[in-house]
């Protein structure tokens, strides 16, 4: 037997996904542009490094050159790209998990926000954790990495301010 869900539950699911979907440009376009300069901001040590690599992989040397030259042209644009896509990604999937909660928390929006918040940045902190970079690889500047745990604090308390905006509307 099919169970269909109500109209109602469908309606607040449909508003989760569209302002899920405001939120995830918003703070897409944000984590990319931090992206695209944190992948600036170690370009020529990450080329070098993806160049000594390949050597040790065994790749000839010019051949190794060129791939590492490619991985110049294409890292910054890809990370700005990847964020982009990654934000409206994630913000769909939490706009309709929090429209699935919203009223089943007793808290007020902000509180929803940052509960989120919190759960994001676990989420995607416990795996630099657990598995550290490989050595050699060059990492960005450490306010590259707080203005990410801000931006996952921030996204979940500005979309729970969206929804709670929706939800007050009807």
């Amino acid at each position: 037997m099919v169970k269909y869900i109500s109209a109602e539950l469908f309606m607040k699911l449909v508003t989760g996904v569209k302002w899920g979907l405001v939120t995830g440009v918003v703070m897409g376009v944000l984590a990319g542009v931090v992206a695209y300069m944190s992948t600036v901001a170690v370009l020529d040590a990450l080329v070098e490094y993806v160049y000594q690599e390949m050597v040790k992989a065994g790749a000839p040397p010019a051949q190794a050159r060129q791939m590492a030259e490619l991985t110049r042209q294409i890292a910054p644009s890809s990370a700005l790209v990847g964020g982009v896509i990654s934000g409206v990604i994630l913000y769909l999937v939490l706009g309709l998990v929090m429209a699935a909660v919203w009223e089943r928390l007793k808290l007020p929006w902000y509180a929803k926000g940052a509960l989120f918040g919190v759960v994001l940045l676990v989420i995607f902190s416990l795996p630099l954790f657990l598995a550290p970079p490989p050595p050699g690889l060059p990492t960005p500047p450490a306010v590259y990495s707080f203005v990410n745990t801000a931006m996952y604090l921030v996204g979940p308390i500005l979309l729970a301010w969206f929804l709670n905006k929706a939800a007050s509307r009807v």
